[in-house]
Parts: C-alpha cells; sequence; structure tokens
C-alpha cells in the first residue's frame, strides 16, 4: 500500500499498485480514487512504467518528516507523474528477495 504522496493534483492518501515486469497493469484506492484514476489515465499505457526504483538504507531514519524514502526497508519509486514510498512492501528482483514486508531482506 502507498503511503500519501503528494501529486500535481493535490495529496493522494493511499493506492495499491500493481506492476508486472515495470509496467503499471492494477491500480486501486479506498482514499482517492477518482484522483488515482485520473493521474494515471494522463498517462499514455505504454508510458505507465517506472523510472526510479529506491530502496531506503538507513535504520536511523524514521517514517514521516520527508524522510520516508530513506527510512531502512522503505521501498520508493518514481513514474507515471509521481513519486511514492511503501512502507510494508516486498521487493523481489530477478527472483531474489530484497525487501520483505517493510524489512531489509537478510543477504546470503
Amino acid at each position: 500500500m502507498l503511503s500519501p504522496a503528494v501529486t500535481r493534483l493535490g495529496l493522494l492518501a493511499d493506492a495499491r499498485l500493481e506492476f508486472e515486469g515495470g509496467k503499471l497493469v492494477g491500480w486501486k484506492s479506498k482514499g482517492s480514487p477518482k484522483m488515482l484514476a485520473e493521474l494515471v489515465e494522463a498517462v499514455q499505457p505504454d508510458k505507465r512504467v517506472l523510472s526510479s526504483v529506491m530502496v531506503g538504507l538507513n535504520p536511523l531514519m524514521r517514517y514521516e518528516n520527508g524522510q520516508d524514502r530513506m527510512v531502512s526497508g522503505a521501498i520508493g519509486f518514481g513514474g507515471f507523474g509521481f513519486m511514492g514510498t511503501v512502507r510494508r512492501g516486498s521487493l523481489t528482483v530477478a527472483g531474489k528477495a530484497l525487501v520483505q514486508k517493510g524489512k531489509l531482506a537478510p543477504s546470503g
């Protein structure tokens, strides 16, 4: 679930985004469904791709105060009109888990 994010249309309260191969294939929002639909539909389907993915590494940072993207285990992303942060997400790359439920996966 996406944490609240500032967009060109205002504050997006929440969003659940689904990606396959870096392309956005599904989206839902309980608190801002119209805004999320407008943000997504303003971008051509073939352009709805991730442009950046970030993984927070700093265990001293805490959520809020604009530092969400740096918190250990946070997943940040950008593309198709806004940037967002996922607090308790999971990220797997090439079959290897990097983040599991908001925590950095053990290496090894």
